[in-house]
């Protein structure tokens, strides 16, 4: 971001001229930042209660400018101050108004369609369930509405989104659901009711005793609708509350689908840091695992080499022995030239093609291949 150099002579005028906070918003800065640039510069600046005295008239003089120092700077580049990134969270507030639901929705969402499909007597057991919406029939019909009015909230913020079906996920078998994509994080949300299984007959389940559970049972709805977001181990959720039906809490409902984002980002971002960490550290371990192998390597050739170098240099003095004899013979004589012989072939060897003491690449890469 481009900044506005400024001299410290300009800088004292227009800091003793209006309070430094209008000054540091004309420069796109603050007045923090303002003050450490007029210490910066050797500018006095008013103190915290300066225009209030001087409305009342009772201001202190104002302090000269003092000379410029030698060496010290005579002016500076104010860098504008970067906005604040708004979070995920703060976007469900932009444009927001209250969402209201209302007693008749004249054309139903396409989504909720199949949905309606009960009011209309088709008994589809599957009837409203890519509509993410689980309860029982005398639910249905707020149901429905709730959910309209909330997709059509996703429509006016032109946010994706789409049916899902059942997944297992922490252990546990989740609804089926709408995904919404927010800032490239999936989002789930469905409506749903408490339900408790209950004897159709209460008395024929008295009467069994430990076998009441032969008694034909039903899962009754609370009566109580509810809105979830996955999103993690708790999961936020907004119900009936007395004097405050789950209509009157929309708004918050479609703020926490931003904040939910925001979370699953963050943990994303974080799991993707873990993983670098753990990638970085393997990396690491091989690295040390193949220094330590090619250490292993080289104190082995080494061990070799000076054991074939101390047999050359026994050969020479074998040789020598025989030699100092003084027998001359034909059999010593062959005897002293094959020990010289081979202790020169010794010393070629323990001498020659040398490995690298410091792997490269390729070295690190044939012991992968070694242990793989």
């Amino acid at each position: 971001m481009p900044g506005r150099l400024i001299e410290r002579e300009v800088l004292y005028r227009e800091v003793w001229a209006e309070p430094m906070t209008k000054v540091g918003a004309r420069y796109g800065t603050t007045a923090t930042k303002l003050a450490k640039v007029c210490d910066q510069l050797d500018v006095p600046c008013p103190s915290s209660g300066y225009w209030v005295q001087l409305a009342h008239g009772t201001a202190p003089e104002r302090p000269p400018l003092p000379a410029l120092r030698p060496g010290a700077p005579a002016g500076c580049e104010l860098v504008p101050t970067p906005p604040k990134p708004r979070s995920v969270a703060a976007e469900a507030e932009r444009g927001a108004s209250r969402i209201v639901v209302p007693e008749v929705i004249k054309a139903l969402h396409p989504l909720l369609r199949d949905a309606d499909a009960r009011k209309r007597g088709r008994r589809d057991e599957d009837a409203g369930a890519h509509a993410a919406i689980h309860v029982s029939d005398a639910l249905r019909d707020r149901g429905v509405r709730v959910m309209h009015v909330i997709l059509t909230e996703l429509d006016r913020r032109a946010l994706h989104y789409a049916p899902l079906g059942s997944r297992e996920r922490y252990g546990r078998r989740e609804r089926e659901s709408i995904a919404v994509e927010i800032e490239g994080e999936s989002v789930r949300f469905y409506l749903f009711e408490w339900t408790r299984s209950a004897p159709l007959d209460p008395e024929a389940a008295k009467r069994a005793g430990d076998d009441r559970w032969k008694v034909p049972h039903a899962y009754l709805g609370d009566g109580r609708l509810r809105i979830r977001i996955e999103d993690g181990y708790s999961p936020p959720t907004w119900r009936d509350e007395e004097g405050r039906p789950v209509e009157q809490r929309l708004n918050a409902f479609i703020r926490g689908l931003y904040v939910a984002a925001e979370s699953q980002r963050a943990r994303r971002l974080a799991a993707e840091k873990r993983e670098r960490a753990e990638r970085e550290a393997q990396a690491r371990r091989e690295r040390e695992a193949a220094l330590q192998r090619h250490h292993e390597a080289l104190v082995a050739d080494a061990e070799q080499r000076v054991r074939a170098l101390d047999f050359a240099v026994a050969l020479r003095a074998l040789a020598g022995r025989i030699e100092a004899r003084g027998v001359g013979g034909e059999r010593e004589s062959a005897w002293s030239g094959w020990a010289r012989r081979l202790a020169a072939q010794l010393d070629d060897q323990a001498l020659s093609d040398l490995p690298d003491v410091v792997p490269n690449a390729a070295s690190d890469a044939d012991c992968r291949s070694r242990d793989s």
